[in-house]
């Protein structure tokens, strides 16, 4: 039910694109390549409930049990439960597992930014008509249902305080023979404001509107808000920058903007753009990878967990890293050992990446804990100072005078940024 998913290792938290789904109940963090159960899966005896409705009050169409629901309230929302016996309880934003009401219950989602439709109440003369954002005060579904017999009740009163609110702006601009500004969109926006205590009128769309005459027209704009949270987009389109050429043709050359290498044996073969290759380069066991960018992210980021810390015993941390391309040649030898990009990137984590980030965010910590002192609740205003010194370290670059972690495979990392760290005491 919740928009994003954290790793219960690594500690990142994201979209479930991060997350591969292994099998039925598992699944797989794609920052640290972790499995673990899945936190939200589905339980045949547990009743759940979810709501975005911009209606003022949404009744969930189920009963829900009360042994055993999940109930998860987004933020903007509140929500009601009615227990089957009478009894009533108020839920915050977030997500709330039910237990305590074995009789069952009826549950209400409050909107706190509902859109409500009005219209005039004059039965002659000018009239019209449109749609409203309100905002409503925390404490006012509460106090509403305290003084009236059913919460569902709300949304006809909101409806009405902004039918009774266009009908007497309409009197009020007809008595002054004003009726010209009710035909434009901005002669509503006197509407804007608080009609009741705990209401606030935010956002006003007429649609339609009666002339006098009985003649109809309609506004020029009418409401163009989004009324839905954003979805969870699918995974950003990740394009590698090397991949597997096969050249058919007897002669074939290389475009601008790229670079091709091709492999045979152990030896290797650089060819810039504007080259000539012919046919019998391409004799024999020959593999050719084509280069399109110097530059890359490394897909998913990384991710590392039970690490050991001698300062604060173990660690977890999570985040992104990119790199640049120094010797095409180098990665080409890589890339030929491994089954495409994905075997490549899975290779250069599990080889690699994991050991000697671990390693160096292992340093790094002993340093700022154990030598500068730093408290370690403190640590994570530290994480941007820290990314520096990793990538400095990785490439070398730092005062430990460590050898470039990667420059034997023909990379150099552009940038590696620590997104989050965990520190605790035994191992998860």
């Amino acid at each position: 039910m919740s928009a994003s998913i954290r790793c219960p290792l690594c500690d990142y938290q994201g979209p479930q694109f991060m997350f591969e789904s292994v099998d039925a109940t598992t699944l797989r963090c794609r920052r640290c390549r972790s499995t673990f159960e899945d936190p939200e899966i589905f339980s045949a005896d547990t009743s759940y409930a979810d709501c975005d409705s911009r209606d003022a009050v949404f009744r969930f169409p189920f009963s829900l049990s009360g042994i055993s629901s999940k109930i998860h309230v987004r933020p903007g929302y509140t929500a009601l439960m009615v227990g089957n016996s009478g009894r009533k309880k108020w839920l915050p934003p977030g997500d709330h597992l039910i237990t305590d009401m074995p009789e069952g219950f009826q549950l209400y989602y409050v909107c706190l930014k509902p859109t409500v439709t009005w219209g005039s109440q004059n039965s002659s003369g000018f009239g019209a008509y449109g749609a409203a954002r309100l905002s409503l005060a925390p404490e006012y579904p509460e106090r509403y249902a305290a003084t009236h017999e059913h919460i569902l009740t709300m949304g006809n009163r909101l409806k009405s305080l902004m039918d009774w609110a266009a009908t007497k702006l309409i009197q009020e601009q007809t008595a002054r023979n004003n009726l010209n500004s009710l035909e434009l969109r901005d002669g509503y926006l006197r509407l804007l404001g608080t009609p009741e205590e705990g209401v606030t009128v935010t956002g006003i769309y007429p649609m339609g509107y009666r002339s006098a005459s009985g003649g109809t027209g309609t506004f020029t704009s009418g409401m163009t808000e989004t009324i839905r949270e954003a979805k969870n987009g699918a995974a950003p389109l990740f394009r590698p920058p090397a991949e597997s050429l096969n050249i058919q043709q007897e002669q074939f050359t290389v475009r601008a903007g790229t670079e091709i290498v091709i492999i045979r044996g152990a030896k290797t073969e650089r060819h810039k753009a504007e080259e000539t290759i012919t046919s019998d380069r391409l004799q024999g066991n020959a593999k050719a990878y084509l280069y399109r960018n110097k530059v890359f992210d490394f897909p998913c980021g990384w991710g590392i967990s039970n690490q050991v810390c001698p300062a604060c015993g173990f660690f977890s941390a999570q985040g992104t890293m990119s790199f640049y391309i120094d010797s095409t040649e180098k990665m080409s030898l890589l890339l030929s050992r491994t089954e495409g990009w994905r075997g490549f990137e899975e290779q250069l984590f599990f080889n690699v990446i994991r050991q000697e980030v671990s390693t160096a965010i292992s340093g790094i910590l002993n340093e700022y804990i154990g030598l500068k002192g730093v408290d370690p609740a403190k640590i994570k205003n530290m994480l941007s100072e820290m990314s520096i010194r990793l990538t400095d370290r990785l490439n070398g670059e730092d005062s430990a005078g460590e050898r470039p972690v990667f420059r034997q495979y023909g990379l150099r990392v552009k940038q590696a940024d620590i997104l989050g760290v965990s520190l605790y005491s035994a191992r998860r």
